[in-house]
């Protein structure tokens, strides 16, 4: 996520249809799908206008509030449903699985998806739908979702950045294998954040390397 140093990659062919569907972010009651011409406007100049235009036209991602909200933060629900919109699984019904989701919110079918294919988890029964994902909780459902529908990464990057000691255990596998497959990159200042927040901008930077740079 980020500016910076990425390489050689054992990553397998990853083909995604040109059906990709867009993100649920505008299934959110405060969202709509018209951009304002200020909101495009906006896009121009951003570092992150390539990849957000890209995704945009593939109808990947949708208006928040009028806009791209390029630098708002991504809640773990929100990323979640990129990624089985990405993958074109088909939201289910929710069953119940967390005590902090009542099966009414916009995000329940993308969660159980996600869940019933084991690729979502929460903690203590709950699922924090609403808290902003970190940037290793965000590589770890990025690099489930690859190997569980496009084969295993390789891992054959030395992750290198110069808080990696930041990472937790947990994550350290998924870290390497983002690495790896080049869908990661240092901040300007090689570190990863492990910790920090994601923005919109950075999801869709991610996004775009794994639909157009495989």
């Amino acid at each position: 996520i980020g500016g910076g140093g990425g390489g050689g990659t054992s990553f397998p062919s990853t083909t995604f249809p040109d059906s990709i569907v867009n993100e649920s972010i505008n299934k959110e009651s405060n969202t709509t799908d018209t951009i304002t011409e200020e909101a495009q406007a906006a896009i121009t100049g951003h570092w992150a206008e390539k990849e957000a235009t890209a995704l945009a036209q593939k109808g990947i991602i949708k208006g928040k509030n009028g806009s791209y909200a390029l630098e708002d933060n991504v809640t773990r629900a929100e990323f979640t449903a990129m990624l089985v919109r990405v993958f074109e699984l088909d939201e289910l019904t929710y069953n119940g699985d967390f005590a902090d989701v009542s099966g009414n919110e916009w995000y329940a079918g993308v969660i159980s998806a996600a869940y019933n294919q084991g690729l979502f988890d929460g903690s203590n029964g709950k699922a924090y739908p609403n808290n902003n994902i970190t940037r290793e909780e965000a590589v770890k459902l990025l690099v489930c979702f690859i190997e569980k529908y496009n084969g295993q990464i390789e891992s054959t990057e030395i992750v290198s950045f110069k808080d990696s000691a930041a990472i937790s255990e947990w994550a350290e596998k998924y870290v390497s294998k983002a690495v790896s497959g080049g869908f990661i990159k240092g901040m300007g200042n090689n570190e990863f954040m492990p910790k920090g927040t994601l923005t919109r901008a950075q999801a869709m930077v991610m996004l775009y390397r794994v639909i157009f740079d495989a």
